[in-house]
């Protein structure tokens, strides 16, 4: 076991006869008499969880012991902010979960009422359609309608039109030939009046001749006749 090894203190060879012990950090051999320890040591350092250094790397851990022992309590602090972390983390993990479960549902309320709002504008898409149907059969209806009155008033306007003027033919026709007649007769008042008034003039002449000439006279009728007066004595 302790062939090739040698005691860096006397540098002989440490064999299993001997007792040796190991430095943990140089790993290098000594036997226990050079370094001083007796029976009861060498039994307690074969003991688990002792550990042993020679006194070279015993002033070094001296040294560095400190600094590691800050390291450890680092360590320590790091576990703990480790497990803090952690902690948190899953915490978060949850809450992300929570948070993803809420997002599903809110996606699946959403789609359901945009599938709703989808069937609301096809339903309005379509009363909209069925809108301007009705509002293009009512055009073309009141079109019709409209189309039929022009044409009824046209030929009721016609017929009337028609009628006023036969009528003010008539009327015209019937005025003329009264201005006519009224104009035909007064020219014949006028003609008789003339014949009259130079039947009076003849007669009033006849008269005064003859009470000139002192003879029976003859004078003129009424209705302008000759006739033949007879003086008294």
């Amino acid at each position: 076991m302790y062939v090739n090894f040698f005691c860096k203190t006397c540098e002989l060879k440490v064999t299993g006869k001997d007792k040796g012990i190991q430095c943990e950090i140089c790993q290098g051999w000594w036997h226990c008499r050079c370094e001083k320890i007796n029976e009861e040591g060498y039994k307690l350092l074969n003991m688990e969880n002792i550990h042993w250094f020679c006194s070279a790397c015993n002033s070094i851990i001296g040294r560095i012991l400190p600094t590691l022992t800050k390291l450890e309590i680092n360590q320590i602090k790091l576990e703990e902010e480790l497990k803090t972390i952690t902690a948190d983390v899953s915490d978060m993990k949850k809450k992300l979960q929570t948070l993803q479960k809420d997002i599903e549902n809110v996606k699946k309320e959403t789609f359901a009422r945009t599938s709703k709002l989808e069937l609301g504008h096809e339903a309005v898409k379509e009363d909209i359609k069925i809108l301007n149907q009705k509002i293009d059969e009512g055009i073309k209806q009141c079109v019709a309608d409209s189309d039929k009155m022009v044409k009824s008033l046209q030929h009721k306007t016609r017929a009337e039109i028609k009628d006023e003027i036969e009528e003010m033919k008539t009327t015209s026709f019937a005025d003329t030939k009264k201005e006519e007649l009224e104009k035909s007769l007064g020219n014949m008042a006028t003609e008789l009046e003339t014949v009259k008034t130079n039947i009076i003039e003849s007669k009033v002449s006849a008269e005064e001749q003859c009470d000139k000439e002192s003879i029976s006279p003859r004078y003129l009728t009424s209705d302008g006749l000759p006739g033949q007066r007879i003086w008294e004595a």
